[in-house]
């Protein structure tokens, strides 16, 4: 597949490194942190993420490109951190998302490459279960899962998306099965708006059908700002990728 070589020599080009000191500049605050507790925090870039993202995409919209501003984000997110305290210069940190968003995977094994601190990458997924080096991918039906999803949102106030609460079933079983004291950080980069239905059903075990209701049931309960980044008839979109699955596949597996 020639598309998917040329994203693969692009991304292990030295240019990426040009690419992403071009985007640091360009970052601003859109970075915003729950300490849950001294060894796991939640990275929320959900309200401004996606205006972000297009402001620091100089070039025309491609996959690499997507990367390269993503690669960005997550160093800056690194140095948050240390500037914050919460990890010292240099620790090694574990960060969790979802298998599902092919964007930030790619971003994190870019950032693994370029020698950012990353100890392991915990990808959470219902259905696949990719074995590679320094990644834990763990499936799982979550039989708990609603119970430990409520109770997240009442200790901490966080509300993750559908497709990132994924993360929580990765880093659920990790802290499970590992004895691992590393600072564990998860992503969330959808706004719980995108997925109202399945954010309701979870704390209030309901299904609101019209999704303007949803948002509005969802902010009542919440009272989680709606972001100014989406608008009311994208409410109703799962997260959408800018590259099939199939071509993901095929560029995770060229990277190792």
């Amino acid at each position: 597949n020639q598309k998917i070589v040329k994203i693969y020599e692009q991304l292990t080009s030295e240019s990426v490194s040009k690419e992403v000191e071009l985007r640091l500049e360009k970052i601003e605050e859109i970075i915003s942190l729950s300490y849950i507790d001294d060894d796991l925090i939640v990275a929320d870039f959900s309200n401004n993420l996606s205006l972000s993202i297009n402001e620091l995409i100089i070039e025309n919209r491609t996959f690499y490109h997507e990367i390269c501003s993503m690669v960005a984000v997550i160093f800056t997110l690194y140095s948050t951190l240390v500037e914050e305290g919460y990890i010292n210069e240099n620790e090694s940190i574990n960060i969790a998302s979802s298998y599902e968003n092919y964007l930030l995977t790619i971003s994190l094994i870019i950032c693994k490459k370029l020698s950012l601190n990353i100890n392991v990458i915990l990808l959470g997924s219902n259905s696949k279960n990719l074995d590679k080096e320094f990644m834990y991918i763990k499936s799982d039906n979550a039989e708990n899962f609603t119970t430990f999803y409520n109770e997240f949102f009442e200790d901490f106030g966080v509300v993750l998306d559908e497709i990132s609460s994924l993360s929580l079933i990765g880093v659920n079983n990790y802290f499970f099965e590992y004895e691992d004291d590393t600072k564990t950080v998860i992503l969330s980069l959808n706004s719980p708006y995108l997925s109202p239905n399945f954010c309701l059903k979870k704390l209030t075990n309901k299904e609101y059908f019209d999704n303007n209701l949803a948002v509005k049931k969802l902010n009542e309960i919440t009272c989680i700002e709606i972001p100014k980044a989406l608008k009311i008839e994208d409410f109703n979109l799962k997260n959408r990728n800018s590259i099939q699955e199939s071509d993901f596949l095929k560029l995770f597996n060229l990277l190792f």
